[in-house]
């Protein structure tokens, strides 16, 4: 925190949302959270860890038109055993919404670039609803 806070001070008098583009973060100057981003491909994308660091990683892939926000207590529960990378899907939550069609395949190469950037070697994915396809288009 102690990094960003110079550059916190010098756009508070702005409203809104400041951006600081090449630590993959985003400041929401309301309320002073670090939100962490990537950038995959043509978007950024919104995630975050829960859980302890050494456990087991668990990468969860919401559905359809839903954000990370609606899985808040399964991710809860989740993170008692494992250390879960939840993330909002491409023209969802937090993360970029390109004017474009979007596909299957496109939706898995976006989840494969972020597990790779954020430094998921090994783990378990689940699929929710969209998110179940979007983990077998990843595997195909």
């Amino acid at each position: 925190m102690e990094l960003y806070s110079d550059a916190m001070n010098a756009v508070q008098h702005f409203v809104g949302t400041a951006s600081m583009f090449g630590y993959g973060l985003e400041i929401n100057l309301w309320s002073y959270k670090i939100m962490p981003t990537v950038k995959v491909e043509d978007i950024t994308m919104y995630y975050e860890f829960h859980g302890e660091k050494n456990a087991n990683s668990l990468v969860i892939i919401p559905g359809l038109g839903t954000d990370l926000t609606v899985y808040k207590e399964i991710i809860n529960q989740l993170s008692e055993e494992f250390k879960v990378l939840a993330f909002d899907n491409r023209g969802s939550g937090r993360t970029d919404k390109p004017d474009i069609i979007y596909t299957i395949e496109m939706m898995a190469n976006d989840t494969a670039k972020l597990i790779r950037a954020v430094g998921v070697n090994r783990g378990n994915i689940l699929g929710i609803s969209l998110g179940g396809r979007i983990a077998l288009g990843s595997l195909l």
